[in-house]
């Protein structure tokens, strides 16, 4: 097989012969609530102190960001789910869109592809494996994006296992004797906080997955926090647990417990099966670390350090089998011990202590690493800073925030480090970063926005890796960096792009494909705190005017330059931020916000507001949707498990607004975002099993396309131009279908329906109607501006409407209304048209 240039370099280098966790913030924490854990958390943070990092990502902000995400995810008591049920309902979904056919086809639009590397990431990692008889092939482990297998050194991955009941990946490990069976643990490997699904195996190299003996709910409130295997004995594995030390001797098959307690930490002695080390760990009371000698049996301390709270990682070398380290969460302190254990000694105070690794070439090379990477050569006694985590002109710029640190079996002079960017290697005798992440599409994106005008743009703003911005030929840049939220691109103008850093602390502005940028939020009076997903909207009529939700809404007349409140109090707190904020597109007087399980209405740009309260009060509002052709028709989405609660409409009871649950055939998950597609009559909402879709009028929601991962959707968006939906998901990047094959039951768009459509819209020179109703008549043609002022009409005689088309060569760019009418003047539609030429 021939090997690419790329892959030669990786080998010569490799053979030369010279993932939301919430962090550690020291305070113990009620398991198994999330209220009663942010109570807890929330009381914390009023005292913080920063810590001494330049980071941007601190505790506090990885605190957010949990907060946020879990938000939507725990029962109303504050309970975890049991995400099992949830996958039965996707599997038993799937399995019936599969039966139907003619179904549109899911592709990913990326990215996967990184050109800047260091500071700009692809997404998290969180382990890395490697195959026992080829040494271009390896499997990493993302967070929130599965398992991932490259088979030519890191050059280009495919994922495995995309219809794993939970996408997590945390550990993996590879049989050595039979290169086709794999063990994942599914979930993160940090704390109780994220909790575990436990072991999935494979025997077909990760093809398809089953459950091992070790399986468990997600409201167990279990952790996998370290899982190894004998080096000498493939069938025997052991897992640090908090439900103690477990052992299986038949593959995964069955597990014992060897031990009680809560473990965080469990090695090997190198080249020795009978000799291990586990950490225990005891909140009030005191951590130690045990010793077997009998391959796990029995066990003997070993350790008597007093401090409570102190949560132990190890480490081993095979340069130096009996050598040991022992790293504790109090001061950072580090012991390393030369005798297997028999005699320990304190060594130093870590400058960061997240991740704790000794090379395998040299006992007396220790790193530490979390935000940075810290390297000893003198056995821990004094460090050196080595990266940094953006480009300083002194060290190596490496992403932050590393989460495992693993050797390359195939030559122990090779590190690979797993981060919040992606995968690198270290060759430490050259001292040789390497980024081997692209390939990998991993980005966990909260919001996109996809260009009307012109060719093809997409901006996406992910968690730990910023801003991204796509062009028409497929290259994605980096905009703003940290955790980038709500994104806008002007649909007449895709030049102008807005984007902005979680909480809406920073909002930028470029006009010129981010050649350059303005920080428009230092603009806004009052410096207000937006939700972790800050949302803002263009006007569609006249793009310049904006809206930014906050605990009131700000609006800018001249794209940021200035701003202006049109709400007073508006959620009562400026603690209660707002979800969503839109603008009614007949109607921009119109605009409607969310917060809680309340939608806030004005129809008068602000200058009086009403507050309708929507069912089911114990689930949030997460987007609202409103029909083009009726303002006072609105759609909007929730939070949560309750059952049979996802999807609310509108509709008026004589002079009464009623709300009437449309969420009969909907999955019992979390629905993230709703759009309404005027063209279509469908309704389209993100979950965190896929996409679902339903016509608007007769409610049958179904799995939308094929070959979706099982990934949360978090945004939704029309390209009317092109008739494509894009979606945004947390963990697996940007993705497309084509909608002109939206299936219909059976049938194709084509052939679906009489419903009378404009196309191309936008449309550059001529307009063309679409319908299935050989009927001739006489038409009647009124085009309308914005301001309700004709500005074409057109009559025809004896004409079938599929026969009709248009002139826009004498219309300006922008947004119009058409209007045509049968010689009974009946409006046969009414339909928004763009015109961008």
């Amino acid at each position: 097989m021939k090997k690419s240039l790329l892959l030669f370099v990786f080998a010569a280098l490799f053979f030369s012969a010279g993932s939301q966790e919430l962090p550690d913030v020291g305070i113990e924490l009620p398991k198994g609530n999330y209220f009663a854990i942010c109570e807890r958390l929330d009381a914390h943070f009023v005292d913080y102190e920063q810590e001494d990092t330049d980071c941007w990502d601190n505790q506090f902000v990885k605190y957010q960001r949990w907060k946020w995400f879990w938000k939507d995810r725990v029962m109303p008591d504050g309970s975890f789910p049991d995400l099992k049920t949830q996958w039965v309902e996707q599997q038993k979904a799937r399995a019936k869109v599969a039966s139907r056919g003619n179904q549109p086809q899911w592709e990913e639009v990326g990215p996967t592809q990184n050109t800047g590397g260091g500071y700009w990431g692809m997404g998290r990692t969180k382990h890395v494996a490697f195959h026992s008889e080829d040494p271009y092939t390896f499997f990493v482990g993302a967070p929130d994006g599965g398992l991932w297998k490259t088979e030519d050194g890191g050059l280009s991955y495919i994922p495995l296992g995309d219809e794993l009941p939970y996408l997590p990946v945390s550990i993996i490990l590879t049989d050595p004797s039979d290169p086709d069976v794999l063990y994942i643990s599914l979930g993160d490997k940090f704390g109780w906080w994220h909790y575990n699904m436990g072991v999935y195996k494979s025997e077909d190299g990760g093809v398809s997955w089953n459950p091992t003996g070790l399986s468990w709910e997600l409201d167990d409130f279990k952790v996998i926090y370290e899982l190894k295997m004998d080096p000498n004995n493939s069938q025997v594995l052991v897992a640090a647990t908090n439900s103690g030390l477990l052992k299986s001797t038949d593959g995964g098959a069955t597990w014992v417990q060897k031990r009680a307690g809560e473990f965080t930490d469990v090695k090997f002695r190198p080249g020795d099966s009978n000799t291990l080390y586990a950490a225990f760990y005891d909140y009030w009371g005191q951590s130690d670390v045990f010793k077997s000698i009998d391959g796990g049996e029995t066990w003997d301390q070993i350790t008597s350090e007093p401090n409570t709270n102190n949560s132990i990682k190890l480490a081993v070398t095979m340069a130096d089998p009996d050598v040991l380290g022992i790293r504790y969460s109090q001061d950072k302190k580090l012991f390393m011990s030369s005798d297997a254990g028999a005699t320990i000694e304190f060594r130093s105070y870590m400058p960061e202590d997240f991740q704790f690794y000794i090379s395998q070439i040299n006992p007396d090379i220790v790193y530490c690493a979390n935000v940075v990477v810290n390297q000893s050569t003198n056995g821990g006694a004094n460090w050196t800073q080595i990266t940094n985590w953006y480009n300083n002109g002194i060290q190596p710029e490496v992403h932050a925030d590393v989460h495992d640190i693993v050797v390359y079996p195939y030559n122990p002079e090779i590190l690979f480090f797993c981060n919040d960017g992606g995968v690198y290697t270290y060759h430490e005798p050259y001292d040789i970063w390497s980024d081997y992440s692209n390939g990998m599409g991993i980005a966990q994106f909260y919001r996109i926005s996809v260009s009307e005008a012109g060719s093809l743009k997409i901006a996406a703003g992910s968690q730990d890796n910023g801003g991204w911005l796509r062009f028409s030929g497929g290259n994605w840049i980096h905009t703003n960096g940290g955790d980038a939220m709500t994104q806008a691109i002007d649909p007449y103008n895709s030049n102008i792009l807005f984007t902005e850093y979680y909480g809406g602390n920073a909002i930028y502005r470029s006009t010129n494909n981010w050649g350059t940028n303005t920080t428009i939020s230092d603009n806004l009076p009052d410096d207000p705190e937006g939700a972790w997903v800050t949302p803002f909207v263009m006007n569609p009529l006249r793009t310049e005017t904006m809206l930014f939700g906050f605990h009131d809404i700000y609006k800018t007349f001249d794209r940021g330059d200035h701003f202006h409140k049109i709400s007073t109090n508006l959620t009562g707190s400026t603690d209660n931020n707002l979800r969503d904020v839109i603008y009614a597109p007949q109607d921009t007087n119109i605009i409607l916000a969310s917060w809680s399980n309340k939608v806030y209405r004005t129809d008068d740009g602000g200058a009086s507001w009403s507050t309708l309260n929507t069912p089911d009060p114990s689930n949030e509002i997460t987007r609202i949707a409103i029909d083009p052709n009726d303002d006072m028709h609105m759609w909007v989405c929730k939070a949560g498990y309750g059952d049979n609660k996802k999807v609310y409409q509108s509709a008026m009871l004589g002079n009464l607004l009623i709300w009437q649950n449309i969420s009969n055939g909907l999955p019992n998950v979390p629905v993230n975002a709703i759009l309404y597609d005027e063209e279509t009559n469908f309704l389209f909402v993100g979950t965190d099993i896929g996409v679902y879709y339903t016509d608007a009028d007769e409610i049958n929601w179904q799995v939308f396309g094929e070959g979706l991962p099982n990934v949360y959707v978090f945004d939704l968006k029309v390209r009317a131009a092109t008739r494509t939906l894009y979606i945004g998901t947390h963990g697996r990047g940007v993705w497309s279908a084509d909608l002109t094959q939206l299936p219909v039951g059976t049938e194709t768009l084509a052939d679906s329906g009489q419903r009378t459509k404009l196309y191309p819209n936008p449309a550059s020179s001529r307009v063309y109607f679409n319908s299935a109703n050989p009927h001739r008549a006489d038409f009647q043609l009124r085009v309308m501006d914005v301001h309700g002022r004709q500005v074409l009409e057109q009559n025809w005689k004896n004409q079938a409407i599929g026969e009709l088309s248009f002139s826009t060569q004498f219309l300006s760019n922008g947004i119009y209304y058409v209007e045509l009418r049968n010689a009974a003047g009946e409006a046969t539609i009414r339909e928004k048209l763009v015109v961008a030429h």
